[in-house]
């Protein structure tokens, strides 16, 4: 998952585990102003490792579902349009929501993404 100032909704291209689905049938706008189809969008349950090492379920809803898009990402705005705090230090970024904190590592140096490191159990480390 790839954390996204810019981004106005989480999506992802992997549906596994995806519930409380919903239909959906538009155009979602990507930053280099083209256009994907979102075609489904539900909730998805994510195991996080927080940053004392602890394992939290946290669940991110209303996630678009686009199968021809390259990744996951995160919506910084809408994590902190449901509660979240965003910190930004020494080229991390932490996501508090409760006693909870989870971090992500910089993708590289010349952007402002971030990740978090996923299997196929959507485990996040």
């Amino acid at each position: 998952w790839i954390g996204d100032s810019g981004a106005t909704v989480h999506i992802t291209n992997n549906d596994t585990g995806m519930f409380n689905v919903k239909s959906c049938d538009f155009d979602i706008t990507v930053g280099n102003q083209e256009t994907t189809r979102c075609v489904k969008m539900g909730d998805v349950q994510l195991t996080l490792k927080d940053s004392i090492g602890s394992y939290k379920v946290v669940t991110l809803s209303n996630v678009r579902y686009v199968p021809s898009f390259v990744g996951n990402l995160f919506s910084i705005s809408t994590a902190m349009t449901k509660g979240a705090e965003i910190r930004f230090k020494n080229k991390q970024m932490e996501v508090q929501k409760g006693d909870a904190v989870f971090e992500f590592l910089p993708t590289n140096s010349d952007n402002c993404s971030f990740l978090f490191s996923i299997d196929g159990q959507r485990t996040i480390n």
